[in-house]
């Protein structure tokens, strides 16, 4: 989710498809909306776009969270309401790409807009169809406030060097609502409002892990692109950055009750591929 005007390897989302687990089904549900789609706006262009839907981490992570969490609360979650999370964090997703990789064709670029605006909205469809409209209004304007991050990330990370970490945290807020588009509707169908203050501070804790390891994992190149993350304002070997991911995992895991074996399994995989990648840069513990 950062931005910048020159292509950027996108491994991330092979590398972190890791600490999700299996999720075959969730792309299932995106393959079907992507035939969906792919026939009902015919056009080469937008049909490129829709064929990311079962593979961006950006739409299957989301829909992890929601149906996780649901689980552990003892709802598990419609397959309409997990295809509209999806649906609508294409958007995001193309939005991204739109600013992080701009295609040298206009066409192409057009696609990346539009595409995800029709997904986001036949998302949205999908929800009022199926007459869910709290969850409807709720992604919705999650999404908006995600947008609006954006905005503000490029502006706070690009456009000018954050001074310390608190400063680079603040520019990186649009990764905790991103979070929170799979975490808040798993609470209204649940109906567990009250839990909803825990599972915020668990969204900002994991949604920091996850920025800082893609940061760490991308400096070089993000140092050459103009992009001012916290790894690349401490500089190699990211002693502190890994220092507070160690930290925010232990964290992350108190926001979560024993009881919660899937929303657990997920700081459990993260931990050990934050083992992983930390042997690669020298720094096992």
């Amino acid at each position: 989710m950062k931005h910048s005007k020159s292509n950027k390897k996108k491994s991330s989302s092979k590398l972190l498809n890791n600490f999700l687990g299996k999720t075959s089904a969730y792309a299932a549900l995106l393959k079907r909306q992507q035939n969906y789609l792919t026939k009902k706006y015919p056009n080469q262009h937008l049909s490129k776009v829709f064929a990311t839907l079962p593979l961006k981490l950006l739409t299957i992570g989301p829909m992890a969270l929601c149906d996780y969490l649901t689980a552990d609360l003892r709802c598990p979650c419609p397959p309409e309401v997990l295809t509209a999370i999806g649906l609508t964090c294409l958007q995001i997703s193309a939005h991204d790409d739109a600013v992080d990789e701009t295609p040298g064709q206009q066409a192409d670029l057009a696609a990346l807009i539009y595409a995800g605006n029709l997904a986001a909205l036949e998302g949205i469809q999908l929800l009022i169809k199926n007459r869910r409209l709290q969850l409807a209004d709720l992604i919705s304007s999650l999404v908006n406030q995600n947008h609006y991050w954006q905005q503000w990330r490029v502006e706070k990370t690009w456009d000018k060097k954050p001074k310390n970490f608190l400063a680079y945290q603040d520019g990186v807020r649009d990764g905790v609502v991103l979070m929170e588009i799979g975490l808040y509707p798993a609470l209204v169908l649940a109906k567990q409002p009250a839990l909803k203050p825990q599972i915020a501070k668990f969204a900002k804790s994991y949604a920091l892990i996850l920025q800082l390891i893609d940061d760490i994992r991308e400096a070089d190149q993000d140092e050459k692109l103009g992009y001012h993350s916290f790894p690349i304002l401490e500089g190699y070997p990211y002693k502190k950055s890994w220092q507070i991911i160690d930290q925010q995992i232990r964290l992350s895991q108190t926001f979560l009750k024993p009881t919660w074996p899937k929303m657990n399994s997920l700081v459990i995989n993260l931990k050990k591929l934050t083992a992983v990648l930390k042997k690669d840069y020298e720094l096992s513990a």
